[in-house]
């Protein structure tokens, strides 16, 4: 079934960026970005009332009032943001009148239409674990591979396109409890091995938003902490992704990303390639031997190289400590 412009919404949530000296995009770049290429889509805002929405080319601006953020981590600068992923999310999609709905923040530039072909791709789904109508369509950063680096139930949510009504099911939700949620591990055991001693929260946003929609729908998920792996919860974890997600390149749907977005670990996360292969194991008829022989392949291939890009970002991050800031150039993004 194609999807026509008339029948697609833009919503564009979080705060209003400003183009300024050294940054990547702005929310009006993102906004000519969709003009330039969906002239007749509606384009709704969804910012907070203490942003300035002058001069901004939109079809509707709703303002909500800023939750703010809790801190997460013991020290340094790093807030908890879900709640305000949330509101502004969610106020979006109900102020949006069209029956399809891209979620997207307003530093990402819409540069095709690539998602529109994506969409249209209807791969089996399992009766078990489906939540949506139909799949929502999310860019594959973020969304990771817990058989490369252990984040179970984490779905990306920088730009993701579905069914309106979907769309509301998987945003609409409650709000994370605060400070309990950003500051969970303050209170309680750390987990053994610690991959971010650093870090204090219970979920990441990914994971508290998936793992609260799933509550909604009588599933019920408990993680003490994000890296919590177990071979019950990983199985469950596939399938629910398999079954309501597809994920693919940010080049493949007609994404532009902002530098700072593009700096991740790119082998740790599913490609479109990986969820095909996903998708057969959890929802189709299964994976035939090349289809195994394939997956082990490129998972071993994942693995080294995901291995190899955190060593060189920790030794990035040892020099720049040794050395200084100001004589290493980010080749990497901020070292954790």
């Amino acid at each position: 079934m194609m999807v026509s412009d008339r029948a697609l919404s833009f919503i564009i949530q979080g705060p209003v960026l400003r183009k300024r000296e050294g940054s990547s995009f702005s929310t009006a770049d993102c906004i000519d970005s969709i003009r330039a290429r969906f002239p007749a889509s509606e384009i709704v805002v969804s910012t907070w009332d203490t942003s300035d929405v002058s001069g901004l080319a939109c079809d509707t601006v709703v303002c909500s009032r800023d939750p703010g953020a809790t801190s997460c981590v013991v020290s340094g600068a790093r807030s908890y943001n879900v709640n305000r992923q949330i509101i502004s999310t969610s106020a979006g999609l109900k102020a949006s009148t069209r029956l399809y709905a891209a979620k997207m923040r307003g530093d990402l530039l819409v540069t095709g239409r690539g998602f529109l072909d994506r969409f249209q791709c209807d791969q089996p789904r399992h009766p078990q674990m489906r939540i949506f109508c139909s799949r929502i369509l999310a860019v594959s950063y973020y969304a990771r591979d817990p058989r490369i680096f252990p984040l179970l139930f984490h779905p990306s949510d920088i730009f993701q396109f579905g069914a309106r009504e979907d769309m509301l099911k998987l945003w609409d939700l409650p709000l994370a409890p605060e400070p309990e949620t950003a500051r969970w591990l303050e209170t309680r055991p750390r987990p053994v091995p610690d991959y971010r001693p650093n870090e204090l929260h219970r979920y990441t946003p990914e994971q508290y938003i998936w793992i609260s929609c799933l509550a909604r729908h009588g599933i019920d998920v408990q993680l003490d902490y994000p890296y919590q792996l177990s071979a019950g919860d990983l199985e469950r974890s596939e399938l629910s992704l398999a079954n309501n997600f597809l994920f693919a390149e940010p080049r493949r749907l007609g994404i532009r990303l902002p530098e700072r977005l593009r700096v991740i670990d790119p082998f740790s996360v599913y490609g479109y390639s990986d969820w095909l292969l996903l998708q057969r194991r959890c929802c189709g008829n299964g994976l035939t031997l090349m289809d195994r022989v394939h997956q082990g392949l490129r998972r071993t291939i994942r693995r080294i190289l995901s291995s190899t890009y955190h060593s060189a970002r920790k030794g990035v991050g040892l020099l720049r400590a040794r050395l200084g800031e100001e004589r290493i150039p980010t080749i990497m993004g901020k070292s954790s």
